[in-house]
C-alpha cells in the first residue's frame, strides 16, 4: 500500500453504546447493586475498553414483566440506528423473561445489536448463541422460582393469622424490627382508637356513615401520607372484615383467614355494619356487558380494545357505575387514554351514518327477504 493510499484510509466508526440499568423493586434484586451502582461501574468499564457511550437509560422494575417502557425504548433506538451496543451490568439486568430473551437474542444474532457489554464479557453475533442460552435462562428459571417461593410464604403467612396486605387499612400498622413469633400487626393509634369508636358507632346506628365520617374528620383523622381522608377509603373500611378479626386472601378468591390483629368490632357488630350499607356481605361481583369489546383493535399499538367497569362513591355514599372502553397494552407501551362508552358510541354513529348503499342493493336486498319470509309461511302453512 503506497503512502497516499494510506493517507485516505477511511476510518472504522467507533460502535455507539446504550448504558442500561435496572433494579427490581420487589424481592427478586433485592441483593442486587444499585441503579448508580450499576451506571457507576459500567462506566469504569466503558472507559476502560474505550466504548462510547451515547444514552445512560435506567428503571425500576421487575425484568420477569414484559412491556418495560424504558427497556422497548432502548430496544427502539437501536432499531433506528441510534446506537449500536448496549453496556449492562449483568444479562439479568436486561431480561428476566423469555419474551424480551427471545428479542435481544435475536437482534443480536441479525446484527441488529453488535456488540453486549456486561461487567464480566462481551456478547457478539457471531459467538455462539448456546451460552447465552444457558445465562438468560437461569435468570429466567430464578424469577419463577422466587414467585413460587414468595407465594407459598405469603400463603403461610395468611395461615398463620396474618393479613399479607402490603398496604393495610387505616389504624394498622406493620410491626418493625419484629421477631420471629412476635406481632406482625400492630394498631397505629390514635387512629385505630377513633376509627374503632366510629364503627361501632354505625354499628349500633347512633351515627349515620356520613355523620361518622364526618365525626373523624372533625377530630383530626387523616388517611395515608397524612392526607385528608378520602370519601373511597372510608367507605371502604367501613367494611373491611380485618377490623373484625377476618381477612380474604388472594384479593377476590374468596378464602377468608381468621387474623391475629387487634379487632375494632365484634363479627356481630361488622354484620351490623353491612346491613346498615346494604350488603350483607362483601359486594357481589358484578356482570357487566361489554358489546363493543373484541369489535376494534387500538390504532396506535394494535392491541385489542376491552371494557373496564369503573364506580365512583359519593359524600351520601351513593355508588354510581360508568364503562370505558381501553387498551389492553399487552404489546408493551401505548400512550392511549381509556374513552368512555357514550364517545366511542358516538364514533361508531358516526362511522355507521358515513355508509351508503345503492339503491340496487338497497333493492335486491329487500326483494331476498320477502323471498326468505316466503319460503318460511310455505314451511309453517
Amino acid at each position: 500500500m503506497s503512502y497516499s493510499q494510506a493517507m485516505f484510509k477511511p476510518k472504522t466508526q467507533k460502535k455507539r453504546y446504550i448504558l442500561y440499568a435496572r433494579k427490581s423493586t420487589t424481592s427478586e434484586d433485592r441483593q442486587v447493586a444499585s441503579i448508580e451502582s450499576q451506571i457507576d461501574a459500567m462506566q469504569m468499564v466503558s472507559a476502560e475498553q474505550e466504548l462510547t457511550i451515547v444514552e445512560v437509560m435506567s428503571e425500576s422494575g421487575s425484568g420477569f414483566k414484559v412491556g418495560r417502557k424504558t427497556f422497548n425504548q432502548m430496544l427502539e433506538k437501536i432499531e433506528r440506528g441510534e446506537a449500536d451496543g448496549i453496556v449492562v451490568w449483568k444479562l439479568s439486568r436486561l431480561s428476566r423473561n423469555p419474551d424480551d430473551t427471545g428479542r435481544i437474542m435475536g437482534m443480536l444474532q441479525r446484527g441488529q445489536i453488535k456488540h453486549i457489554r456486561t461487567v464480566e464479557r462481551n456478547w457478539m453475533p457471531e459467538d455462539n448463541v448456546m451460552m447465552m442460552y444457558v445465562e438468560f435462562g437461569m435468570t429466567n428459571q430464578f424469577s419463577r422460582d422466587l414467585s413460587s417461593d414468595t407465594k407459598r410464604g405469603l400463603i403461610k403467612k395468611a395461615e398463620r393469622g396474618w393479613a399479607p396486605i402490603a398496604v393495610l387499612p387505616l389504624g394498622y400498622a406493620h410491626s418493625p424490627y419484629k421477631k420471629l413469633g412476635e406481632e406482625e400487626i400492630i394498631t397505629d393509634e390514635p387512629n385505630f382508637t377513633m376509627i374503632s369508636e366510629a364503627l361501632r358507632s354505625v354499628a349500633s346506628r347512633a351515627r349515620t356513615p356520613i355523620e361518622a365520617y364526618e365525626h373523624l374528620i372533625s377530630i383530626g383523622v387523616k388517611g395515608k401520607k397524612g392526607k385528608s381522608l378520602p370519601h373511597s377509603t372510608y367507605y371502604d373500611l367501613l367494611s373491611h372484615p380485618l377490623y373484625s378479626g377476618r381477612f380474604e386472601y388472594p384479593e377476590g378468591s374468596g378464602i377468608m383467614y381468621p387474623s391475629k390483629a387487634p379487632i375494632a368490632l365484634t363479627p356481630e357488630e361488622h354484620e351490623l355494619i353491612l346491613v346498615v350499607l346494604g350488603k350483607k356481605d362483601k359486594p357481589r361481583p358484578k356482570t357487566y356487558f361489554t358489546p363493543y369489546a373484541g369489535l376494534i383493535k387500538c390504532g396506535e399499538c394494535g392491541c385489542s380494545i376491552i371494557g373496564d367497569p369503573k364506580h365512583k362513591i359519593q359524600l351520601n355514599g351513593n355508588m354510581h357505575d360508568y364503562m370505558y372502553y381501553r387498551c389492553t397494552k399487552k404489546r408493551g407501551s401505548c400512550t392511549q387514554p381509556c374513552t368512555a362508552v357514550d364517545k366511542l358510541e358516538d364514533q361508531y354513529r358516526d362511522i355507521l351514518a358515513s355508509i351508503q348503499i345503492p339503491e340496487a342493493f338497497h333493492e335486491w336486498a329487500i326483494a331476498e327477504i320477502k323471498r326468505d319470509q316466503e319460503k318460511m309461511i310455505a314451511v309453517r302453512g
